[in-house]
């Protein structure tokens, strides 16, 4: 499977070994240009260029709600991939059905959420 992660935080980096473990094809996506390449080294899977033409699926995990459901949106649109967005925010917590919906999201995650349940 040909994934796409954006956000090489702890948790983009958590999913990108756990994933790339599994046989999948990583490619990772920040901002920050050392990040990539740290991971990079120690994933040989990792690749540094999105191709979300070719992506069966996009992992959006920045710090930024608002940037990873607009990367979700542009990979839906453009790909017609399966898209994940972490959300964070409370504010977003009444409106998640309403913007998996508009969004095209396959899955919204939600940490604080997720622990508490």
């Amino acid at each position: 499977m040909n994934i796409i992660i954006v956000g090489c935080g702890k948790v983009g980096q958590t999913l990108a070994a756990q994933l790339n473990e599994e046989g999948n094809n990583i490619t990772v996506v920040d901002t920050d240009a050392a990040r990539v390449n740290r991971l990079a080294t120690q994933l040989d899977a990792v690749q540094s260029e999105a191709g979300v033409e070719n992506a069966d699926l996009l992992i959006a995990v920045t710090g930024s709600d608002e940037l990873n459901m607009l990367c979700c949106l542009i990979a839906h649109k453009e790909s017609r991939c399966k898209t994940i967005a972490r959300i964070k925010k409370p504010e977003y917590g009444d409106d998640i059905r309403f913007l998996q919906e508009e969004l095209g999201l396959a899955m919204v995650v939600n940490p604080e959420q997720a622990a508490a349940a």
